[in-house]
């Protein structure tokens, strides 16, 4: 009886490959010119200034009104959030530069697909409003804090609309007041965990380049809204939204002692109400190949 002839799949022959000469050109030179082992010394991008200012300015887009910049912070992590407009349409974009050269991609965007962008920003902001100094809103207040005010019996409706105000504008249809039981009450309009998604597939662009670049394309909604929402790791020169494509690249990029420097990308593009969501694929590639060459050209090394 003939053995069965047993083949690695492709992408285990590849990850050896790379392996074996991560091993020859990374680790022996360095092993063999005193112990010392570089491919656990990792080094950082060359183009972390890059990233870093990429994480306070964001990006621009050609023919498309910029909105400011709002820092979003979800699960721990940090993201810059923008709004671009172009007649009645306004797109956002979500960023997520890398933050540390250590730090490896680990599918970020799976803290935003189940929330409302928008309704989670509002309550980060009301939440550090109520826990800044009262006088920050009311200067002969002689209460520690907002949220102090809010919790008073007695607190008036006027009061509570003044919290609200002093929020930035894009925020102040966000929150409503509820009367209950004699009591004002600030109450959120949408809750951001409202929010589903589903149609998940995938669809390909090109960069200038002419790399293809892979995304994911999900469709997200909730009583408000419904978005065509479009995920991927960026890095200067191609793209992905699988982490492990990212990995190879690093790899290779180590064997010629470089780093590759990332940054996780949502981009979402308003629908009709429940609309289908392959239709919208042609749009998505145009925005996404726009959003790709802003963010290579942002990242692009110029030493």
């Amino acid at each position: 009886m003939s053995k069965a002839k047993f083949t690695y799949p492709l992408p285990v022959l590849l990850l050896l490959i790379l392996l074996g000469l991560l091993i020859i050109f990374g680790i022996l030179p360095g092993y063999l010119q005193g112990g010392k082992w570089q491919w656990l010394e990792l080094g950082t991008p060359s183009n972390t200034p890059q990233l870093n200012r990429l994480r306070q300015e964001g990006i621009t887009l050609t023919g498309w009104e910029k909105g400011e910049g709002r820092p979003l912070n979800l699960g721990g992590k940090t993201w810059l959030w923008q709004t671009f407009t172009q007649g009645n349409t306004t797109i956002d974009v979500i960023l997520r530069p890398q933050p540390y050269y250590t730090d490896k991609p680990s599918v970020e965007w799976t803290d935003l697909q189940n929330l409302d962008i928008k309704a989670s920003y509002c309550l980060e902001q009301m939440y550090e409003k109520l826990n800044a100094p009262a006088v920050n809103v009311f200067p002969d207040s002689q209460e520690p804090n907002l949220l102090e005010i809010i919790r008073q019996e007695d607190v008036s409706r006027d009061t509570l609309e003044k919290i609200i105000n002093s929020l930035p504008s894009l925020c102040h249809s966000a929150f409503g007041i509820n009367r209950t039981e004699g009591k004002n009450s600030l109450i959120p309009r949408v809750d951001p965990q409202n929010w589903d998604t589903d149609a998940p597939e995938t669809f390909t662009f090109t960069n200038d380049a002419g790399k293809n670049i892979t995304v994911l394309l999900q469709r997200g909604w909730n009583e408000k809204q419904t978005v065509a929402m479009v995920n991927w790791y960026s890095w200067h020169g191609g793209g992905n939204y699988q982490p492990e494509n990212w990995f190879f690249h690093d790899l290779f990029a180590q064997l010629k002692q470089q780093r590759v420097g990332w940054v996780a990308v949502s981009l979402r593009i308003p629908l009709s109400p429940l609309a289908e969501i392959t239709p919208i694929i042609p749009q998505a590639q145009t925005l996404s190949r726009e959003v790709q060459r802003a963010l290579e050209q942002s990242l692009q090394d110029n030493r």
